[in-house]
């Protein structure tokens, strides 16, 4: 309360400084924000926390190499690829893509592009060149795209001996005419034909009939050879280029995706080609965040205006809150630019969370400042008496609210954390705003209109009680009805209460993370779509899970035995892709086999084996068991220093740094069904470790680390639902101390802040509950409405109990108190709750998925927590009193000022027609009995004017009877109860005072005590 009143003084005495003083703040700030720009990020990567498994997997990108696959679907003209024009068509734009200089220097294996770019139509061409040249050497070579269209649309082409197969590796025709082949043209049937026979020749390696299976989609069969969509493979080499930064990667990568969009759209071919790469997915998500915010800021400004144009009423007054947020918002994110954040669609909520809650703040300022106005006081004092009063629930109401967003520091995801400081300072910088600029404006403003005002018409203003329109009194009966609940049916609202929590916590139990970054797109995009069917329609995803190992020396036996153990676990794997019963996974170890041994046939030749290298490595394998164990750096060296095919090969599995050879990596490739069973993937895998962890214990290496796209996704899953747990547990401690030792300060109660809380712990379980049952996962949005549901729904359980107990010192009969609170507190919450939710709700129209699933709960959120301030929190309110004052029934009078509240009431009452001498009530001094007639009369002339409209004169017999100073206005002189006075009776404003005299008291009064830090519910200042 000291800081508020600090505040205030401040404001009130330097009110011009003090605009000046934020404006140039304000000033300074944007040209920062200028300056420096906003910096945009959108990809996978944003999200990742920061862990051992991410930071691995970082870590194979830099320095092991990482291919990135980037997807083109096609799908066929009449639903079937397996047709000529399909399988040409494929070919062309291969070809087109492998002859780009900017692609083609980027691909995995720029010298080999049958291996960079993969597709059903280069398998089958494949088959076809090796059949009709009878050189099955080119299932493992392949030809060029150029030799597989001649094999296609039929032609000539150049074949030069059985031997050399080194010219399917030219694109041009060989020189040497000593041999030429005659390629009949294709027809759809001898596509399907020549399909038919690949799958069914055991000359093809098993691995290339999985492959082409895998590349068509589900509905394909042996029996039709139909299928309606297949997909080109084009495997880029992701490494970052020597002095490339982050900005230019991205930006490299989006190019390259572009062109290959840009090839496709060039030829115009009559099957549908899209490309689904990584870039284009970011590129896209970022335009609909913009997207989103051009929809969404309109909106809520639009709303905003609307409402305070109906609460306000006065267009300075909408004018001064919609620029007071506007300084909140430059405030934001230039200091939050100036703080080196990256901004992405997460941020998008913060704009809308500071409209949605920093207006409140300047609502329950003007009001309350109008209400200290209406009652007479002056300008300069209003305003004092505004930001000290309001102030204090405002800053508890605030101080909640950032222990919520700061909660987030917790979590292991960067982008949470920055966003949660970013809220926080948005909420801080609000407040202070309104606090500040707004009722130094309203001072500087109304105190030249209080000079020209004539002290008259003050007076006659301040006689004026408008009454309630009809929209206020209907929402002040429906409201009461919580007080109703109360008084009349605690039990019936505890079991309904109880009965719901139980149905929704069941669903809360059974609520699940989930990521994917694709969930960003706006649905009704064509890449969403094809990201959708593809996930649906494929029975592979092409994933890959990496074990990163690191020590030493990794040339040591001990380490190539667990690997080659770890790889032996993986052969009942239900999720590792298995080819003839052995996993598919590539180490070093596998490398140097198939480098070793000579897998030649009749029909193929084996281009990896090495004589040299055999020699070699059967010479490191003493005991034949095909692991080496002696020399098996001088084999790292022959991989590493041989030739570009082998130093290519052998730089993705195993890494040098000085001539030291001290990191290897294991690469499985898995099938986890599109992330459906990602956790299993992962349970799968680190069960398979085994082996490679023994070593770490031992301390034969230093680190294994189970990483790669599918595990790193379980890791941002698991930090999602760590993240809520932490956040949400953080801010109930934290914000359940302050409200108890804020409670205990005031009110000397040591459970009235738990009490408070109880119906924000309830609404959390309803909110998740309700999640699980409308199909919405917790994710990067949804998983921080747990704690906002702390931070920003218990301001409205504060507002209730501090009302209730202030009331409560003032009105001797807690039900009456009750029903005070909530129809006079409850109706300005209602209009806080409508614009927030209002904010949160405009969420609802982004273009993004998940921003319209975090606004729509996030809205509903606070209507729960509107609903349970209202609705439950008096019952509990209500018991707690009822007990404290049967205990204790002084209790409530310690907190209140009776007498000085009583003698300022009592004393300026004009409608007792009583006198006033030093702050004690006189009787009438017409004691004699008059006619009935006569007495209403009487009344009827001393009533106030409002009453005489009304035509409501009170009868004498309401009047109490000789009350001593300080006791309760309620009571007669034995202490028996009289007739209960009206609410409004406790609210009236006095009238025909002397200018300039405080109303409170006579002329020869002493003053009234000042409204201080020690004293705060003497006068009812708390909106």
């Amino acid at each position: 309360m000291e800081i508020m009143e600090r505040l205030g003084k401040i404001v009130t005495r330097f009110p011009k400084q003090m605009i000046a003083a934020i404006i140039i703040v304000t000033i300074i700030l944007g040209a920062a924000l200028i300056k420096i720009g906003i910096s945009n990020e959108m990809k996978e990567g944003t999200f990742f926390p920061e862990n051992e498994t991410v930071d691995a997997n970082f870590k194979i990108e830099d320095e092991y190499g990482v291919v990135e696959i980037v997807p083109i679907l096609v799908e066929g003209k009449d639903r079937d690829v397996i047709t000529v024009e399909t399988v040409k068509e494929m070919l062309e734009i291969e070809w087109a893509i492998y002859n780009d200089t900017g692609i083609k220097n980027t691909l995995s294996k720029p010298n080999s592009p049958s291996e960079s770019i993969i597709s059903t139509a280069d398998i089958i061409m494949q088959y076809r060149f090796a059949v009709v040249t009878g050189e099955y050497d080119v299932l493992v070579l392949a030809p060029s795209f150029k030799q597989k269209l001649i094999a296609l649309n039929g032609g000539k082409n150049i074949n030069v001996d059985g031997v050399n197969m080194s010219k399917y590796l030219d694109t041009g025709e060989s020189e040497d005419k000593s041999a030429v082949v005659d390629f009949p043209k294709m027809k759809d049937k001898d596509v399907k034909d020549t399909f038919n026979d690949l799958l069914n020749d055991e000359r093809v390696p098993a691995l290339m009939r999985g492959q082409i299976i895998q590349l068509f989609t589900k509905d394909f069969t042996n029996t039709t050879l139909k299928a309606e969509a297949t997909m080109i493979i084009v495997n880029l080499n992701a490494s970052e280029l020597e002095g490339e930064s982050e900005d230019d990667y991205d930006e490299r990568f989006e190019k390259l995706e572009t062109r290959m969009v840009d090839i496709i759209d060039s030829r115009n071919p009559e099957s549908d080609f899209s490309v689904v790469g990584g870039a284009l997915i970011g590129k896209d998500i970022n335009k609909a965040s913009d997207d989103s915010m051009k929809i969404i800021m309109p909106l809520a400004f639009g709303l905003l205006i609307l409402i305070l144009a109906i609460t306000y009423r006065n267009l300075l007054d909408v004018i001064l809150s919609l620029l007071s947020i506007v300084f909140a918002l430059i405030w934001t994110y230039s200091i939050c630019t100036i703080l080196g954040f990256t901004f992405n669609p997460l941020t998008v909520i913060v704009p809308v969370l500071i409209l949605g809650l920093g207006i409140d703040y300047g609502i329950h300022l003007v009001m309350r400042y109008r209400e200290e106005r209406e009652a007479g006081v002056r300008v300069k004092e209003s305003v004092g008496i505004t930001i000290q009063s309001v102030g204090m629930a405002l800053l508890l109401a605030t101080g909640t609210t950032i222990v919520s967003f700061l909660s987030n520091i917790s979590s292991s995801m960067g982008v949470i954390r920055e966003f949660g400081i970013m809220c926080a300072i948005g909420i801080l910088s609000s407040f202070f705003i309104m606090a500040t600029f707004l009722t130094a404006v309203k001072q500087v403003v109304d105190e030249r209109k209080e000079k020209r005002v004539d002290e008259d018409k003050v007076e006659k203003k301040k006689s004026e009680q408008p009454e309630k329109d009809v929209g206020v009194r209907f929402l002040d009966n429906f409201l009461a009805k919580g007080a109703v609940g109360a008084e009349h049916h605690p039990k019936g609202v505890i079991a309904a209460v109880i009965v719901v929590t139980m149905i929704l916590g069941s669903g809360a139990l059974r609520l699940e993370s989930s990521f994917n970054i694709e969930d960003f797109l706006p649905e009704e995009l064509e890449i969403s779509k094809d990201i959708k069917y593809m996930a649906n329609n494929f029975n592979s995803t092409r994933e890959e899970a990496d074990i990163l190992i690191e020590g030493k020396n990794m040339a040591d036996v001990r380490i190539l035995k667990a690997i080659d153990e770890t790889v032996n676990n993986m052969k009942d794997n239900k999720y590792t892709i298995i080819d003839s019963g052995e996993p598919r996974v590539e180490s070093i170890l596998s490398l140097m086999q198939d480098y070793a041994e000579d897998t030649t046939t009749n029909t193929t030749q084996d281009l990896k084996f090495d004589k040299e290298f055999r020699d070699l490595f059967e010479a490191s394998d003493t005991d034949d068991d095909d692991i080496p164990d002696r020399d098996i750096e001088q084999l790292y060296d022959w991989l590493y220093e041989e030739n570009e095919d082998t130093r290519n090969d052998a730089v993705p599995l195993l890494h040098r740094t000085d001539n030291e050879y001290d990191g290897l990596v294991i690469r499985i490739k898995i099938n986890s069904h599109t992330l459906k069973k990602i956790k299993e993937v992962n349970d799968e895998l680190n069960a398979d470790l085994t082996p490679l962890n023994k070593l770490e214990e031992d301390g034969v290496v230093d680190n294994v680390v189970l990483t790669g796209g599918p595990v790193v996704i379980h890791v941002v899953m698991d930090s999602i639902e760590n993240s809520m747990k932490r956040s949400l547990i953080i801010t109930i401690l934290i914000s359940g101390i302050v409200l108890t030792i804020v409670f205990w300060f005031t009110n000397k109660s040591k459970i009235l802040g738990f009490i408070t809380s109880i119906p924000v712990f309830l609404v959390v379980i309803w909110i998740l509950g309700t999640m699980y049952f409308v199909g919405i996962p917790l994710n990067v949005m949804t998983l921080m409405i747990a704690a906002l549901t702390i931070g920003l729904g218990i301001t409205y359980a504060i507002h209730i109990t501090h009302r209730f107990v202030e009331d409560i010192g003032r009105i001797d009969d807690i039900d009456r108190a009750c029903r005070h609170t909530v129809t006079n507190t409850g109706t300005a919450l209602f209009g806080a709750a409508a614009t927030t939710i209002g904010g949160f709700g405009m969420l609802a129209f982004s273009v993004m998925p998940p921003l319209q699933d975090f606004g729509v709960m996030t809205a509903l959120m606070i209507l729960y927590s509107f609903l349970a301030s209202i609705f439950l929190l008096p019952t509990f309110l209500v018991l707690w009193a009822k007990y404290v004052k049967k205990k204790n029934p002084e209790y409530f009078g310690h907190h209140v000022d009776a007498e000085h509240v009583i003698e300022e009431r009592v004393a300026t009452d004009e409608k007792l027609g009583e006198a006033k001498e030093e702050g004690k009530v006189k009787k009438d001094e017409k004691e004699e009995e008059k006619p009935e007639e006569e007495e209403k009369d009487k009344k009827e002339e001393e009533a106030p004017e409002e009453e005489k409209k009304a035509g409501k004169v009170e009868g004498v017999d309401e009047i109490p009877e000789e009350k001593e100073p300080g006791k309760d206005l309620t009571t007669k002189k034995e202490g028996e109860p009289t007739e209960e006075v009206p609410d409004k009776e406790y609210h009236k404003i006095p009238e025909e005072k002397e200018p300039g005299k405080d109303s409170t008291t006579k002329e020869e009064a002493k003053p009234t005590k000042e409204l201080t830090n020690k004293e705060p519910e003497k006068i009812n200042k708390i909106s």
